[in-house]
């Protein structure tokens, strides 16, 4: 409740600790909604090494080494690929997993597949001046 006796809306958790805490408080009515999401793609070494840079403050020769480590340690997979794609044996693990750990019914009739993106422009060679891909 607010000063006046009426009950206080937040807009952010931020918002909602920075207020000044009553010492008694009621939970009138708590709202859920059931959201479907689909997975986040696994990043490709470039967009790592942005979020490193960017997010972390890392430089590119300590972002590599970081996933060059995760890698030598089984964290993650070979870290010098710019591909989404996951091979059939890890979805089958990962599928197996989920279905064991929090049960069937969280798993999707199918698994997604994420695509690679496309690159946009061509590299011309010097020598003949053909186009490449």
């Amino acid at each position: 409740m607010g000063a006046d006796n009426t009950a206080r809306v937040f807009s952010t958790r931020a918002e909602a600790e920075a207020s000044p805490k009553p010492k008694t408080g009621v939970v009138r009515k708590i709202e859920s909604i059931e959201k479907q999401q689909r997975p986040k793609p696994p990043f490709e070494a470039t967009s790592w090494l942005q979020v490193a840079q960017k997010a972390l403050g890392l430089s590119v020769k300590d972002a590599t080494a970081v996933i060059q480590a995760l890698f030598e340690t089984g964290h993650t997979t070979y870290p010098r690929t710019d591909t989404v794609r996951v091979s059939q044996e890890a979805i089958e693990w990962a599928r197996e997993e989920i279905s064991l750990r929090i049960g069937p019914s969280y798993l999707p009739a199918e698994p997604w597949q994420h695509k690679d993106r496309e690159m946009p422009y061509r590299v011309r060679t010097r020598r003949s001046g053909r186009r490449s891909s």
